[in-house]
């Protein structure tokens, strides 16, 4: 909940509103990243949509690093025990460790499987205000790896020897409008995306069949998801088939900023014809 009552936010963002209402009301058409900021600005243009109101997903390019930077990322996981051989089942996590996460619901997660003697593993990169803290919390957890901020070597090949790319952001409301970038970077490997953010990202698993969502903060959820994906290793398997043509049909930097150049285009040329 807010710390500042409802009048006083009001008073203080009332002029802004007004602005925002009068920028979509005016606008020739409203776009966004994802149909749930489209209708956003929909709302304060106080009208249905048309044809011209059009959502782009964040165009993604999955850039490979040379021989030398991916040689030595294998070799920076190696030295951590992970190789492609030892067949863990490996969930990662890249990004800033910050309280827009869940990660201690992840933690506990871990706990619980490494109590039940399964094999997997965490590989939890990034840094932020909150590395210190969730090192601290998983010190009793030999499944989970925090090395911190990693480079683009060891990027790309913790992908490759990973199962499942974790999602574990809190369902705010801002989140929940928008489609993450990290889970964009892990549809384009083809891992399955397992999250716990409610909203458009949710919708888009479900209905392209390419991640599971489990609910927030419940750490016995996440730990039956992956146990599940353990155990049906063809059903992993269609899922990251899904992640990947989802991503061609839909991410890529070069189809997203292709479609909307020529949308600009017709939308310039109609309103000037």
């Amino acid at each position: 909940p807010s710390v500042f009552p409802y009048w006083l936010k009001a008073l203080v963002f009332s002029p802004f509103t007004k602005e925002l209402r009068q920028a979509c009301s005016r606008a020739a058409a409203i776009c966004g990243i994802t149909p749930g900021f489209v209708d956003w600005g929909l709302q304060y243009a106080g009208r249905a949509p048309t044809a011209r109101d059009r959502h782009f997903w964040l165009g993604y390019t999955g850039v490979i690093p040379n021989d030398t930077l991916t040689r030595k990322g294998f070799e920076f996981w190696a030295q951590h025990g992970i190789h492609k051989e030892n067949k863990d089942f490996i969930a990662c996590y890249l990004g800033t460790m910050s309280d827009k996460l869940e990660m201690e619901t992840v933690i506990e997660a871990a706990q619980l499987l490494q109590s039940q003697s399964h094999p997997c593993r965490f590989i939890l990169c990034g840094s932020g205000e909150n590395l210190v803290r969730y090192r601290r919390l998983a010190e009793s957890c030999r499944n989970i790896l925090f090395p911190g901020r990693v480079g683009a070597g060891e990027v790309w090949s913790l992908l490759q020897l990973s199962c499942v790319g974790l999602a574990p952001y809190r369902s705010r409301k801002d989140f929940m409008m928008s489609i993450p970038t990290k889970a964009i970077e892990y549809l384009s490997v083809g891992l399955p995306v397992i999250s716990s953010l409610k909203g458009s990202l949710q919708a888009l698993l479900t209905q392209e069949s390419c991640g599971i969502t489990y609910p927030n903060e419940n750490k016995k959820a996440l730990v039956d998801t992956l146990l599940s994906l353990y155990n049906n290793p063809t059903q992993r398997q269609m899922l990251s088939n899904h992640a990947r043509k989802l991503f061609d049909k839909e991410f890529a930097a070069e189809k997203v900023f292709g479609e909307m150049a020529n949308y600009l285009e017709s939308l310039f040329s109609e309103r000037t014809s």
